[in-house]
């Protein structure tokens, strides 16, 4: 078999090596397009951007400065295509699927350092149902993935003195794209740092954390706050703590139900790892344990398997680091396990799933408000699913947005991806699930919540005071509130009426 010896040192010809990481590339690059799909929460970024790019800002509703995106970077590489296309369909499924593949070549061919850890860890991959499924989607995971695929290249190759700083703005870029993603890599960069010295550590550091800098300093002059609306929105939410780590819980045991092979594959490579090279695997180990416990902490999430393609893939490139007594046996044994378990133990997989995925006319159900969600929206926004005919996406979010984009004015929902994304600039969305209001984002939630949805009453005459730009919320609390935001995300940026909201607010 090709490769039981390290890359560098295998018999077989160039040529050989080639073949079989292309061929590793190409099986995870048709799974990828074969379930390319977009989700609704894809086209709240999509509407920034689109506002973005027409010189309205980076805003959700033009009226006000407020970041409703939780992803800066995957905004702004979105932003550069878009600004070209102004297509919101196969823009972002392209992008996605260049940055997948991107990670995967990375893995099989800079990172993998034999040819059984490649096409095992390749092989998980491409059947882990999460991993495939959020490498599309429109969401920041493929960019994610590229960036942690970047580090560890950067991370084990550790030849020049400067490679500490690369380092370092890796761990800058990784958290400008999702900001808890840095968990998965703060602790093997403490490690490094600390055994370079305090004095090159220091100045790696100051360097590496300038983009991160530079951005969290353009949040508080712009949008008045250092974290983006949803962070307020889904964290200050008047859960208790035990109740979201219960849903966190049964956020992971969704995961072990209906895709085991994900979970199963975090578990074992770390076990693996730590028990072959401990001592130089455990600031990773725990990187993937801080990010789980992090998970469960905030009650995962309601799309199935989403917040685990991060840890699977640094597990993943942890596991390839290994240089395992591998035979001919023990990988084909492996292999086939893997296999087994991404086909016959995977709800709806990847590679042999029907194109047909559910019924629309019979809504998934939900399990402690977790739901499938490619599996839902895949019928309504899957790239196979495109015709000219029947331009994607075609769901019933998009027509209500394009109605109301002929009526304009100040409307309130729920599900504000695609309704806001078509219903433009000139119709001003109230979301009561607070993703992009400041001012539902900083009252508590309803009795009854869903994770990831956490739904506020609208305050008495809210509505009134947009629309008619007096302030008359009869709350006096929540109207002083409301007075203050609406200086921070309205006013001029230099005021000094401004400048003390900021500071009263943040405080």
């Amino acid at each position: 078999m090709v490769g039981m010896k390290q890359w560098e040192a295998a018999p077989p010809s160039l040529d050989a090596r080639v073949f079989l990481k292309a061929t590793l590339l190409g099986l995870f690059t048709l799974a990828l397009i074969r379930t390319a799909w977009m989700c609704d929460d894809a086209y709240i970024t999509l509407r920034t951007v689109d506002n973005f790019v027409s010189g309205l800002g980076p805003r959700w509703n033009v009226a006000e400065r407020v970041q409703a995106y939780t992803h800066p970077l995957w905004m702004f590489v979105l932003a550069l295509p878009y600004y070209f296309t102004r297509d919101p369909f196969f823009t972002p499924l392209i992008i996605s699927i260049l940055a997948s593949a991107a990670a995967m070549w990375l893995l099989v061919a800079r990172i993998a350092v034999s040819a059984p850890a490649a096409i095992i860890c390749a092989i998980v991959l491409t059947f882990s149902r999460a991993f495939v499924e959020f490498s599309t989607s429109g969401l920041e995971n493929p960019l994610t993935h590229l960036l942690l695929a970047i580090f560890f290249v950067l991370y084990w190759h550790p030849e020049r003195a400067h490679r500490l700083t690369h380092l370092w703005i890796a761990v800058s870029l990784i958290m400008l794209n999702r900001l808890d993603a840095g968990l998965l890599v703060l602790p093997a960069m403490l490690v490094r740092t600390y055994q370079v010295g305090w004095r090159p550590g220091l100045k790696a550091v100051a360097i590496g954390v300038v983009p991160m800098v530079i951005w969290e300093l353009f949040s508080i002059i712009y949008y008045g706050f250092p974290f983006p609306n949803t962070a307020y929105a889904k964290l200050s939410n008047g859960v208790p703590p035990g109740d979201l780590a219960i849903q966190g819980v049964a956020f992971l045991l969704n995961s072990a139900a209906d895709d085991p092979l994900t979970l199963l594959a975090i578990g074992v490579f770390v076990t693996v790892a730590l028990a072959a090279r401990a001592r130089v695997t455990w600031p990773i180990a725990l990187g993937i344990v801080l990010y789980l416990v992090y998970v469960v902490r905030v009650g995962g999430d309601f799309m199935s398997g989403r917040f685990l393609t991060a840890p699977l893939f640094s597990a993943v490139a942890l596991f390839a680091r290994l240089a395992l007594p591998w035979t001919s046996f023990f990988t084909s044994a492996v292999t086939a396990a893997v296999f087994g378990l991404g086909v016959f133990a995977t709800i709806r997989p990847p590679l042999t799933a029907p194109d047909g995925l559910v019924n629309p006319d019979r809504p998934l159900g939900e399990i402690a408000g977790i739901r499938e969600t490619r599996a839902y929206y895949y019928r309504y926004t899957g790239l196979l699913r495109w015709s000219r005919e029947v331009p994607l996406p075609h769901f019933l979010w998009e027509t209500e947005g394009r109605e109301a984009r002929l009526k304009r004015g100040v409307v309130q929902r729920g599900p504000i991806g695609l309704f806001g994304y078509y219903a433009g600039p000139e119709v001003h969305i109230v979301d009561f699930y607070a993703l992009s209001d400041p001012l539902l984002a900083r009252l508590p939630s309803r009795g009854r919540w869903r994770i990831g949805h956490f739904q506020r009453r609208i305050p008495g005459g809210y509505l009134e005071s947009i629309r008619s730009g007096r302030n008359v919320i009869a709350d006096p609390d929540v109207a002083m509130k409301y007075e203050q935001l609406k200086i921070i995300t309205q006013d001029p940026l230099w005021t000094r009426r401004r400048w003390e909201a900021i500071v009263a607010m943040n405080w």
